[in-house]
């Protein structure tokens, strides 16, 4: 049975000095309370974490600022919570309310009495056209847009009413922002491609936006991307409805595709045949140079042998040269990480027909450069030496020279 250990400030037993210590923090209190009355407090108000000072916080009223309702005038201790319950309970939760119902009568009366309040939040984090939109009431969102309500205004998470629409599937909806300017481009508050996580059924949403989009190449870029890392059941179908837009030509989908490829080649994500399937036959370029590096240098340095396997199959050229004169089978002799024998990779290259007597621009072979990693590594303990001696033993045969 553990010993108990207690607190000498509260008599509190805990069964280990951990928890113990964990227990200690809390009366240190260096968290205090900067509202006015706290401080003029003697001792002032603290707290041991932060946690419960925010909890304190929040039942903060007494010495908060006050804030007028815009409807009747009356002044409320400001706090969210107030200000959202005296709406809901006396103007029928306000402007924001009647737009998530969709009564478009009473929004028309608040715009006419309060033309401020079109972006009033009123306690909570949503405009009332990003409720609109999202409960899809054309009308009324027209009656805002008319009333100039901010179509980029955001909620607490950052997200506009663009994005509202497309989560909720309000593909009516989605026309009527874009055609009154709503931000589509990457990287925007509205990036509408985080929804292709969750939803990769909205065909006619993603095609408005591709259409509208200022840079379709960017734009197929990252949603292609992204539903590739959803993997081939789930992303496959979307990524074919992608390439089959109208909008995206030939020449934007070879070069979406190659780049995709690229990426695959120097990642440690996954890999799919069926993604090279894909991307081959939408114009990827199996020999593209990244940095002066093919795709199977980037592939074997690596040690990606499934990417080499599926680069080799689409008609890719293994003794393609890049940056200094480098192959494929050089990079794969010079890859030395610890968590995958770099073997199979040598051997699958050289039966494709790599040459083990390829040069550099310095006249090295892919075997002097594993030598080389051999003598680099040499007081290495966890380096994988008998790996790289069998890759060189089984070069220079191949090569006609006597193994050493």
């Amino acid at each position: 049975m553990s010993r108990q250990v207690s607190c000498q400030e509260c008599n509190k037993s805990f069964p280990s000095k951990q928890r113990l210590t964990q227990h200690r923090r809390c009366h240190k209190k260096s968290h205090a309370c900067q509202e006015p009355v706290c401080q003029r407090k003697d001792p002032p108000v603290c707290f041991g974490t932060k946690r419960d000072l925010l909890r304190h916080q929040q039942m903060h009223t007494r010495s908060m600022g006050k804030q007028q309702c815009p409807y009747c005038q009356a002044e409320l201790a400001w706090r969210p919570d107030n200000f959202k319950r005296h709406v809901d309970s006396n103007h029928d939760g306000g402007i924001t309310g009647a737009a998530s119902r969709g009564d478009e009568e009473t929004v028309r009366e608040y715009l006419s009495n309060y033309p401020d309040a079109v972006d009033a939040k009123e306690g909570g984090d949503k405009t009332p056209l990003s409720l609109a939109v999202a409960a899809g009431h054309l009308n009324v969102a027209r009656l805002l847009l008319n009333n100039k309500a901010d179509i980029e205004s955001t909620t607490g998470t950052g997200l506009t009413p663009l994005w509202a629409a497309i989560t909720n599937q309000q593909t009516a909806m989605v026309d009527i922002l874009l055609d009154w300017g709503a931000d589509i481009e990457p990287g925007s508050p509205s990036n509408w491609i985080w929804v292709i996580k969750h939803r990769f059924h909205v065909e006619p949403l993603v095609k408005a936006l591709v259409e509208r989009s200022t840079d379709i190449h960017a734009t197929v870029l990252r949603a292609c991307g992204l539903a590739m890392k959803a993997g081939p059941k789930v992303g496959r179908d979307y990524v074919e409805m992608l390439f089959r837009m109208p909008a995206v030509t030939g020449e934007v989908a070879s070069r979406v595709s190659t780049r995709l490829l690229a990426d695959f080649c120097q990642d440690y994500r996954p890999f799919s045949s069926i993604w090279a399937g894909i991307l081959v036959r939408h114009g990827a370029d199996v020999n593209h140079q990244t940095d002066g590096k093919t795709n199977m240098m980037l592939a074997a340095e690596l040690g990606r042998l499934e990417v080499v396997r599926s680069l080799m199959y689409h008609g890719a050229d293994v003794n393609a040269k890049g940056k200094h004169g480098w192959t494929a089978l050089h990079a794969a002799a010079y890859c030395s990480y610890l968590w995958h024998d770099p073997l199979p990779l040598v051997k699958r290259l050289v039966r494709q027909g790599a040459d083990c007597r390829a040069v550099t621009d310095t006249g090295e072979t892919p075997i002097d450069i594993a030598l080389g990693v051999i003598e680099k590594n040499r007081t290495d303990r966890g380096f994988k030496h008998y790996a790289f001696n069998e890759i060189v033993r089984y070069m220079k045969a191949v090569a006609g020279s006597n193994p050493s």
